[in-house]
């Protein structure tokens, strides 16, 4: 579904014929799509997150996901925004991504890990 005025989204990177796709309209991927189930039908317990915008679809995510159970590790410089303002303060985008950084780095939820990692850091486990 696309909203009023924008472009049809493109598939920039290939992807293998029995990828699932899930297209979302909320900041958090989880609301009113089917990515709990896909996930759940793949076997998923982590998630390793990185895009746009740091504030937004980022944070909501990754505290979503963490919510519901997810392992989650957010990709420390793999994600972005842009500057804002919010009563009259100017918050720039290196503020709010290390914010989004410190904040997810200190969340816990019970028998589950978050993190925030480098890229570099972060270690990748096959899914089958």
């Amino acid at each position: 579904m696309l909203r009023r005025g924008r472009s049809p989204p493109t598939d920039r990177t290939p992807r293998r014929a029995d990828e699932p796709l899930v297209r979302k309209e909320y900041r958090d991927a989880f609301a009113a799509t089917d990515l709990a189930e896909v996930l759940q039908a793949l076997g998923v317990q982590r998630l390793v997150v990185a895009g746009a915008q740091s504030d937004h679809c980022i944070r909501t995510t990754t505290r979503s996901a963490a919510v519901r159970g997810y392992d989650v590790t957010l990709v420390s410089d793999a994600h972005t925004t842009t500057d804002t303002a919010h009563d009259g303060v100017v918050i720039s985008g290196e503020q709010v991504v290390a914010h989004t950084n410190t904040y997810f780095a200190g969340l816990r939820y019970p028998g589950h890990r978050s993190a925030a990692e480098l890229h570099d850091q972060v270690a990748l486990e096959a899914v089958h």
